[in-house]
């Protein structure tokens, strides 16, 4: 028995010291439990009650009876999709034509069509407020630079010009291209690398209408016309109206602000009127004055501005405005005239003989300048000796 505890102490300092043993089976019986004391059977605790608060019913509001709330279910985060761009435009197609230079219409005006013809020539005697021009291998059609119509209706460059507007068509122009649209001053030289976006005349007549026509008039110079009228447009409209009506309700209100300016002149009000002028302060009483010794100056107190009652203040204001001195410049003397004497050639060669004898002398003078300065450095100089300290 001795032996037996001396070998469990052994392995207890031998647990203390290193790791702790891995489990094992619960089959197994370590022989140390089983030359232990018998196993003490745990005691029961005991019953512990948690104090609970009693609950109590909240009062009703307004006997109204509110929904129940419940959190939204979770949904596990899905990778997101990029949704493609619309292929429905406003009035074409997503299918380009034969060319490849603008979407295929899906919508015509028969009053807009006889305003422009098929290659973008505009009918009629109107005219383009942006440059156009030919593009070669492209035939007889007319095209325009995408920067200049964004410049022209207001867009900050040509990127927002196509986002908005999805029937236009946008045409890089090629390195043939833009040689071509340098040789014809469209472009400068330093835009010959650059990426250059060009459109139709015609898909922009037909998107935009008046609004790129010289002078442009709604329904006159629209497009679409028919759809103009629908909207309670007029030719007295000026291009890029959003209101129907808006430039004659802008007309009649300032024809009745002049109505009432000019029926306000006629009324005659006795108006007062401020003024130091001295057609004004005659008829007034002429300011006190204090006499020496009595508390005051000797001098008269300054005028101030008078008070007077004006039948007619455009009269007066007339008069004064006619009596402002104006600075007026007289013209005097005679006007100015060249003028010319011939000159024989003795005196033409004797004035040049004493320029060139002139130009001599200031040579010789400069000459005798550098030479001096010149031998001024060039000249050794001896440093003075320092007298000895006494």
């Amino acid at each position: 028995m001795g032996d037996i505890g001396d070998d469990n102490n052994d392995e207890q300092k031998r647990r203390k010291r290193g790791r702790p043993p891995k489990q094992k089976p619960s089959g197994a019986v370590p022989p140390s439990l089983s030359l232990a004391t018998p196993q003490q059977t745990p005691q029961p605790l005991p019953n512990v009650q948690t104090p609970q608060l009693q609950a109590q019913s909240l009062p009703p509001k307004n006997n109204v009876a509110t929904p129940f709330q419940t959190s939204p279910p979770r949904t596990t985060p899905t990778k997101p999709v990029a949704k493609a761009l619309p292929t429905v435009r406003d009035h074409t197609t997503d299918q380009l034509e034969r060319d490849g230079g603008e979407y295929v219409p899906r919508e015509y005006d028969d009053a807009g069509e006889k305003k422009v013809l098929q290659t973008g020539h505009l009918r009629d005697g109107r005219e383009y407020r942006c440059r156009t021009f030919l593009v070669p291998k492209r035939g007889e059609k007319l095209f325009m630079l995408a920067t200049e119509c964004a410049r022209v209706l207001g867009y900050r460059d040509s990127y927002l010009l196509f986002n908005k507007n999805r029937s236009l068509y946008k045409i890089i122009a090629t390195q043939p291209e833009k040689d071509d649209l340098i040789q014809q001053e469209i472009l400068p030289y330093s835009y010959r690398s650059r990426p250059i976006a060009i459109v139709t005349a015609k898909s922009m007549f037909r998107q935009f209408g008046s609004r790129v026509i010289v002078n442009g008039r709604r329904v006159r110079d629209d497009y679409w016309e028919g759809r103009a009228i629908k909207q309670g447009f007029t030719e007295d409209d000026l291009a890029g109206e959003t209101r129907p009506g808006a430039a004659k309700a802008r007309s009649v209100a300032a024809a009745e602000a002049a109505s009432a300016s000019a029926s306000a002149g006629l009324t005659h009000h006795a108006e007062v009127v401020y003024s130091n002028w001295p057609a004004h302060l005659d008829s007034q009483p002429k300011p006190q004055t204090v006499e020496p010794g009595l508390g005051g100056p000797a001098a008269s107190i300054a005028s101030l501005p008078m008070i007077n009652l004006a039948p007619n203040s455009d009269v007066l204001h007339m008069k004064e405005i006619g009596m402002l001195p104006r600075p007026r410049q007289e013209i005097s003397g005679p006007p100015y005239q060249d003028r010319l004497q011939q000159a024989s050639a003795g005196d033409i060669l004797n004035q040049a003989r004493h320029s060139a004898e002139f130009n001599k002398n200031l040579g010789n003078e400069r000459s005798a300048r550098s030479k001096y300065i010149a031998e001024y450095y060039k000249k050794p100089r001896v440093p003075a000796a320092s007298a000895p300290p006494q």
